[in-house]
């Protein structure tokens, strides 16, 4: 709203703001809500082949739900291990990403490459540019309805398993970052993998993560979904 204000103030359509004056809490009302590794192993155990990829990458790379559901198999680089967000859908809308640094390559653990080459060969629709998560339903035009999956299938497969934290997309989000956290990620490379934006600007500026450190991060939380599991 402000934005919208201030557009109208530079055509003369108002000669004020008056969101400028509204008060906004940046405080949570509630904390989110954080799954653990052994609650993520448990859930992703009991789900199909979609629903397990969408989670194991939500949960493995931090991806928002607009992001996940935006990518197309020619974002993903096998061989180099990595992903590149270049778009975002929400409400079937494709439009660019949530900041410039969202649009930055994300590295993938070998255990998330070999689940998505597994979906793929089990995929409908595989050719470079279709959608990753193609809805059969829409002929592959459009990728699935990221809530509508949440609600029918991810939600009560976790309640049988015995979750029960009301689970978002965001919250698989929530939960890599604390347990980046927890594994002693540095904070410029959890920075770079959540691609958060910062305001930091000197240390974004001189002080780049490097590709091992940031692979190393994400491993050490992907290994805890896989207890037992060998990481290639």
């Amino acid at each position: 709203m402000s934005v919208l204000f201030n557009h109208a103030r530079r055509h003369d359509f108002t000669d004020h703001n008056p969101i400028t004056l509204v008060r906004q809490s940046a405080k949570r009302r509630t904390a989110p809500e954080v799954l653990l590794p052994s609650e993520i192993n448990l859930l992703v155990h009991s789900l199909r082949n979609r629903e397990r990829t969408l989670v194991l990458l939500a949960a493995g790379t931090g991806l928002r739900m607009s992001e996940l559901f935006g990518l197309k198999w020619q974002d993903v680089d096998f061989a180099g291990k990595q992903v590149s967000v270049l778009r975002s859908i929400v409400k079937q809308s494709v439009g660019p990403c949530k900041t410039e640094a969202s649009q930055k390559p994300v590295p993938l653990d070998p255990r998330l490459v070999r689940t998505l080459r597994t979906w793929r060969r089990s995929a409908r629709f595989r050719q470079p540019t279709d959608w990753v998560f193609a809805s059969s339903v829409r002929q592959g035009k459009f990728p699935f309805w990221g809530q509508a999956l949440l609600r029918h299938y991810i939600r009560p497969a976790a309640v049988k398993v015995g979750i029960s934290k009301r689970i978002g997309w965001h919250t698989f989000r929530h939960s890599y970052s604390t347990l980046l956290k927890a594994n002693g990620a540095d904070i410029k490379v959890m920075q770079e993998l959540l691609r958060h934006a910062s305001t930091r600007v000197t240390l974004d500026t001189y002080t780049q993560a490097v590709t091992p450190a940031k692979r190393a991060a994400q491993t050490a939380v992907v290994t805890q979904f896989f207890p037992g599991a060998k990481t290639a």
